[in-house]
C-alpha cells in the first residue's frame, strides 16, 4: 500500500499538478495563475478533513472564507 501511495504522489500529485499549472501559466499568464495558488492550502486543510477526519472548527471556516475572499479580490482587478 506504501508504493501504491508513493506512485500516486510522484504521477497524479507531482506529475499532473505541475503540468495542470504549467499549462494554465503558458495559456492565462503567470499574474492569473499566481492567485489560485493560495488555494493549494484550502485544498490541504479540506483533504485532512475528509481523509484524516480532523476538527472543522470555526478558526478553519474563518480561515477559508478569508482565503477565498482573497483570491475572489485578487482575480477581480
Amino acid at each position: 500500500m506504501a508504493w501504491i501511495a508513493v506512485a500516486y504522489m510522484a504521477f497524479v500529485s507531482t506529475a499532473l499538478g505541475y503540468g495542470v499549472w504549467h499549462w494554465g501559466i503558458s495559456h492565462l499568464g503567470a499574474d492569473r495563475v499566481l492567485v489560485y495558488q493560495y488555494l493549494i492550502t484550502l485544498t490541504g486543510v479540506v483533504s485532512s478533513i475528509v481523509v484524516l477526519r480532523e476538527g472543522f472548527g470555526f478558526t478553519k471556516v474563518l480561515g477559508a472564507v478569508v482565503l477565498l475572499a482573497g483570491v475572489y479580490l485578487a482575480h477581480r482587478r
